[in-house]
């Protein structure tokens, strides 16, 4: 059994992995190609891995991400790609594996996370469940006048322009939230948009030069991310938008809107959990992770 680390720039040991995302998570190869060629992947990703005869048997990865967190820019790890071939599991690897990467992530890094739907397994190494929230209010305009032309265009990550777009968007992001926000989130965004029901979701406003990522749901509109230099108003993004809206639901921290919006903060029950660990307990705080930015 061979040990490896810090080796996902080198392709030959980078796609040895492939085959155990696929096993594991059902991931095609063909897509993780896919991702890497377009320069979707992220260069500060680490995997931790055992190889048996040169194929991957157990891996734990992370990658390095800037966020806002209580006012301050902090650099945090998420941790992803936590996974062991059936034909290895009980012996331990993924012990082993944890260990030593967080042994590498705490050297530099306060804040680790990662997502889970056993939260059981992380628990004894440090980590706790963060409720996810999101937040509700009546739409403050509900009397203003459509735009004949929004200039509201959807987007396609299989559009090369509609990529450059989006790049350029992510280079000038400015932080929809100084309380709890990941920023340079766009490696999990583009991994992300792999899925059809993301890319029903995707647009780009010129009006606002931002990405949106949307959807109105029975007169509601869930507002997931905005990606660009500003943070632009309520009235200027429900201006927009031409369906009926009734009610906006929020899928970040609400603390840079307006704030004679009032939000009413819904705890909402994930299978797929957000979990930290860090200095300090999250648990009792009104957080979220956007859903776009998961990993």
């Amino acid at each position: 059994m061979e040990f490896a680390t810090g080796y996902a720039s080198q392709q030959e040991w980078r796609e040895k992995l492939y085959p155990l995302f696929e096993k594991v998570f059902g991931l095609d190869a063909n897509l993780l190609a896919d991702f890497y060629q377009r320069g979707f992947w992220d260069p500060t990703y680490t995997p931790v891995t055992f190889f048996e005869q040169g194929n991957a048997i157990a891996n734990a990865s992370f990658f390095v991400m800037p966020m806002m967190f209580d006012d301050k820019r902090i650099e945090v790890a998420c941790i992803q790609s936590v996974m062991t071939d059936p034909a290895y599991r009980g012996q331990g690897l993924m012990k082993r594996l944890m260990t030593e990467m967080l042994k590498q992530i705490d050297a530099t890094i306060q804040w680790t996370f990662l997502y889970t739907s056993s939260p059981e397994l992380y628990e004894p190494v440090g980590f706790e469940v963060v409720p996810h929230h999101r937040w509700r209010t009546a739409n403050p305009y509900p009397f203003q006048e459509k735009k004949a032309e929004t200039g509201l265009k959807r987007l396609s990550i299989f559009s090369e322009s509609d990529v450059a777009v989006i790049r350029a968007c992510f280079d000038k992001q400015t932080a929809i939230s100084h309380a709890f926000v990941p920023i340079d989130y766009r490696s999990s965004f583009f991994l992300n948009l792999y899925d059809p029901e993301w890319q029903q979701k995707l647009y780009y406003s010129r009006e606002l030069d931002a990405v949106l990522v949307f959807e109105v749901i029975e007169e509601t509109l869930h507002l997931y991310a905005v990606i660009g230099l500003e943070q632009p108003s309520f009235e200027r993004i429900v201006g927009l938008i031409q369906e009926k809206i009734d009610q906006v639901e929020l899928h970040f921290c609400p603390d840079l809107f307006e704030a004679k919006h009032i939000f009413t903060p819904l705890l909402i029950e994930k299978e797929n959990k957000l979990m930290a660990r860090g200095p300090h307990s999250l648990q009792e705080r009104q957080l979220a992770w956007p859903l776009i930015a998961e990993f």
